[in-house]
């Protein structure tokens, strides 16, 4: 482009104008969709600059401006746009306005949008190419679906893969194993915090066993088991008053000084 147009105001004619010129589209296939990528490649920085600029005042997502390094004298400056939704609004404001570039612009907007199949828009892309309106390569292989059918078989297909792998793992013995392992290693965790539990709230005050229960948010049953095996270490005294009240319980010596050894200064 010459130095005299670079100075024109910019505006969507103007853009379409040089992306005929100096502008691409790129294609990369994948399974069961192609990606598409929109790119202008200029040595003059400023220039591309511009039209980023202008790009993004117009709400285009994804406007970027990047350096190639191929040599002092090859070094080129590409502008590109990385967001579907940048690529499909720079196309469709684009579109009126193109020459060159019209009809692989256009096939690139509907597939984009899911109005054809890749098969089909493959097929117009390699006409341009073999027209000599576009650059690369002449693309092959099967699209039956648009757009966005590809990539939901592909998520499908994911899903599907995902979960077989997850099946085959948790029915391998390794990992019955494991969470076997697992299971015990956190109950005996879940055990010891509501024992240091159970402590702490017999620090400041004997209780009883139903006062216990309800303050740690575990059953009588769960409550009478963990009493029980801390009576046995002889980290508590239990007594009972009467037949009718369960059993009372307080501190000894010993779970006092667990208490401390846990580091709670809060323990006299």
């Amino acid at each position: 482009m010459s130095e005299q147009s670079e100075q024109r105001p910019l505006s969507w004619e103007y853009i379409a104008a040089f992306f005929d010129g100096e502008g691409s589209i790129g294609i990369t296939t994948r399974k069961n969709s192609i990606d598409i990528t929109l790119a202008i490649a200029q040595k003059d920085n400023n220039a591309l600059e511009n039209i980023a600029t202008f790009l993004r005042d117009e709400g285009i997502n994804g406007a970027r401006v990047y350096s190639e390094h191929l040599g002092e004298a090859n070094d080129m400056d590409h502008l590109a746009i990385l967001t579907n939704d940048g690529i499909v609004s720079t196309l469709a404001m684009m579109a009126p306005f193109l020459r060159i570039k019209r009809v692989q612009s256009i096939a690139s907007l509907i597939y984009l949008r899911s109005q054809i199949i890749g098969d089909e828009y493959l097929k117009i892309m390699n006409e341009e190419t073999r027209a000599g309106r576009r650059a690369g390569r002449i693309h092959d292989g099967d699209f039956p679906f648009t757009r966005r059918e590809g990539i939901e078989n592909v998520r499908r297909s994911s899903m599907a893969q995902a979960c077989s792998t997850y099946r085959t793992m948790l029915n391998s013995p390794e990992f019955k194993k494991r969470a076997r392992l697992g299971a015990v290693e956190r109950n005996k965790m879940r055990g010891l915090v509501t024992r240091n539990n159970i402590l702490r709230l017999l620090s400041s005050d004997h209780k009883d066993s139903d006062e216990i229960s309800l303050a740690i948010n575990r059953s009588r049953h769960q409550t009478n088991l963990l009493l029980k095996e801390m009576y046995g270490l002889g980290y508590v005294n239990r007594e009972r008053t009467s037949l009718t009240r369960p059993y009372g319980y307080q501190l000894t010596n010993k779970g006092r000084r667990h208490l401390t050894d846990l580091g709670n200064s809060s323990v006299p």
